[in-house]
C-alpha cells in the first residue's frame, strides 16, 4: 500500500516481485490474476482476455503441428482482409481526381500559358471525348497504365514511364483500361483566352 491507499504493483522479475502463479495455477484460476505480469488484488476483463491468451499460446507451442496451422489461418485471414479492404478503400475514392499543381504565363509567348495537372485514375475510368483548344497536350504516366484513343492516330496503350502528345483541336480521349489504379501528369500549353477541355461528339459538334 502506498501513501494514498492504492494497491501497489510490482512488475513480476523485478526485485520486489510477487512471482508469478505456476501453469496449473493459471489453468485452475487462483486468488490472483492468471497469467498476467502485473499481480494486482483484483482480475478485471483485460487481465482475464490476457490470461486466456497465454494459456491458448502454451496449449499451441505444445504442438508444433497446431501452431503451424493456426498461424497459417491467421496469414490467410490477414490477406483476405488486406485484398478486402483495398477493394473498399478503391470504392470508396472518387473514379476520377485531377490537381492542377502549375499555371504560368509564357512570356516570350505572349498570350500563351502552361499548365500542369496531376491525376489519379480509378480502374475502369474514361474521360468523355473532347478537344484541347489551340492546346498542346503532353500526358506521362507515373504509375500503372492509360489507353489513349486519337483521332487520326489510333489506339495508343501508354505504360508507366512513358508519354503522348496530343495535338491542338484534335478529338481524343483517355481511360483506365486496367484493374488497377493509373497515375498521369499532364502538361499543357494553351491560348490564355481559350478554355482547358471542351467536349464533343463524333459528329465534331
Amino acid at each position: 500500500m502506498n501513501v494514498n491507499g492504492a494497491s501497489e504493483r510490482h512488475i513480476v522479475g523485478r526485485p520486489g516481485a510477487i512471482p508469478a502463479p505456476s501453469k496449473a495455477a493459471r489453468r485452475g484460476g487462483g486468488s490472483r490474476c492468471p497469467g498476467s505480469t502485473y499481480i494486482d488484488e483484483g482480475c478485471g476483463p483485460f487481465q482475464r482476455g490476457l490470461a486466456s491468451g497465454l494459456f491458448e499460446l502454451e496449449r499451441l507451442t505444445e504442438n508444433p503441428m497446431k501452431l503451424a496451422i493456426a498461424l497459417g489461418g491467421v496469414f490467410a485471414v490477414g490477406m483476405i482482409a488486406g485484398g478486402l479492404w483495398t477493394e473498399f478503400v478503391q470504392a470508396q475514392a472518387p473514379p476520377y481526381l485531377t490537381r492542377q499543381v502549375l499555371r504560368e504565363d509564357l512570356n516570350n509567348l505572349p498570350g500563351q500559358e502552361v499548365l500542369v495537372f496531376e491525376s489519379t485514375w480509378q480502374p475502369g475510368f474514361r474521360l468523355p471525348l473532347h478537344t484541347h483548344p489551340n492546346g498542346h497536350e503532353i500526358t506521362f504516366v507515373i504509375d500503372g497504365e492509360q489507353t489513349f484513343e486519337i483521332e487520326g492516330v489510333g489506339t495508343k496503350v501508354v505504360k508507366a514511364g512513358e508519354a503522348i502528345y496530343t495535338p491542338p483541336n484534335t478529338p481524343h480521349f483517355g481511360r483506365n483500361a486496367t484493374d488497377k489504379i493509373s497515375r498521369t501528369v499532364v502538361i499543357r500549353i494553351k491560348d490564355k483566352d481559350k478554355p482547358i477541355m471542351v467536349e464533343t461528339r463524333k459528329d465534331g459538334s
